[in-house]
């Protein structure tokens, strides 16, 4: 990841808002994560 990604990222997880929406998300990311990467292999 990009240093200005991190920094924007960073920010926007200050916000407690953003960051409970963020984790909430986490099970699905992980998930495309895992297809992304599996299919990859073939």
């Amino acid at each position: 990841m990009t240093r200005r990604l991190q920094t924007i990222k960073r920010k926007m997880l200050a916000d407690r808002e953003v960051r409970g929406a963020y984790e909430a998300l986490g099970d699905e990311f992980d998930l495309a994560q895992e297809l992304i990467a599996a299919r990859a292999l073939d």
